[in-house]
């Protein structure tokens, strides 16, 4: 009835998104909706290319903000979807990590809590422009330039934070796929490693929903079924190496050494205007002595890393004591869990 009445049916499909705009605001808190939007955005590329990167950038990336879209009941249960799942994610990481690196029961406050979401965001974000890691819409170095400097360097560290969190999600049912797929003992797949995360990546890369379905799957069957058909495969091309090179090679100039406005311009370009200094300052404190070359993502940091540590209110880590003495940096052997 309702489709046969043209003029009735395009007013039903107004009112649906109005609806759907409507659901959006009350699902999706509006401190995070420049980032689902800009997700949304991404996910409707088809084909990416330097022009359509271009534009996207100039729409979503240049300046953060929340452009208005038109949305369909469909559009809105896709995003509910993927906010359900970076909820999931987010949540387990902060509770986890906060109470490892600071001790106590303390729960993750509010802004903590929109840090953790807003760098899963911005991995599902990477993870639409990027996927086709065989054939990059940018190469690799341009992803500095183009991408990551869109966003301050702490918060590319909060992005190398999610992806060693989502890195060593995967781990399990990875190494139980080593340890009993015959096709993967035929091709010599190894066991994970986070100093050669090759075999990793491509999972990672399938983005936010397939991290998850290998994550929750149950036993082996279900672990098998989440990952192939398109697997085993390796690549050193992806997010991994896009965030080593977002640094500055040929820089060894130790950050203790800056005038203080050069350690502000490090930290400027923030997608987020942030305005507690605790991710700023606690980035600092393990860096004083490592030049640009090791800004982000550096293997002397796991540690920190897995714990979240760029991601905490200044009040939660004065509590804690976090400046109270240098940072030294641990052992190779206790740089990582794995």
């Amino acid at each position: 009835m309702i489709r046969s009445c043209s003029t009735f049916n395009e007013a039903f499909a107004q009112a649906g998104s109005l609806i759907a705009s409507h659901v959006l605001t009350e699902q999706i808190e509006p401190h995070l909706q420049p980032e689902a939007i800009a997700v949304f955005g991404s996910s409707r590329i088809k084909a990416w290319n330097q022009a359509t990167f271009s534009a996207f950038d100039r729409r979503h990336l240049q300046r953060r903000n929340c452009r208005r879209v038109t949305w369909s009941l469909e559009d809105i249960k896709s995003i509910s979807r993927l906010r359900r799942r970076i909820n999931y994610f987010a949540d387990d990481f902060a509770a986890k990590s906060k109470s490892h690196m600071l001790g106590g029961s303390a729960s993750v406050t509010v802004t903590e809590r929109a840090r953790f979401q807003r760098a899963f965001y911005m991995f599902e974000l990477f993870c639409n422009v990027f996927q086709d890691f065989r054939r990059p819409v940018l190469p690799l170095p341009e992803t500095s330039t183009q991408f990551f400097a869109r966003f301050s360097i702490v918060e590319n560290e909060q992005l190398a934070c999610v992806h060693d969190y989502l890195f060593r999600a995967i781990v399990p049912a990875f190494d139980d796929m080593v340890e009993h797929d015959v096709v993967w003992g035929e091709m010599s797949v190894e066991y994970s490693d986070w100093r050669d995360p090759g075999y990793i990546e491509p999972l990672l890369a399938r983005g936010i929903e397939g991290v998850y379905s290998i994550v929750t799957a149950e036993g082996y069957e279900e672990s098998y079924e989440s990952m192939y058909p398109r697997y085993p495969e390796t690549t050193h091309n992806f997010l991994n190496a896009a965030l080593n090179g977002s640094n500055e090679d040929y820089h060894n100039v130790p950050i203790w050494s800056y005038a203080s406005q050069d350690i502000n311009e490090a930290n400027a370009h923030s997608f987020f205007e942030e305005t507690d200094e605790g991710p700023a300052e606690v980035w600092l404190w393990p860096h004083r002595r490592f030049s640009k070359r090791l800004f982000v993502n550096s293997d002397a940091h796991r540690s920190l890393q897995q714990w979240g540590y760029v991601m905490w209110d200044l009040p939660e880590l004065n509590k804690a004591d976090v400046f109270k003495s240098a940072w030294r940096q641990p052992p190779p052997e206790q740089a990582s869990i794995l």
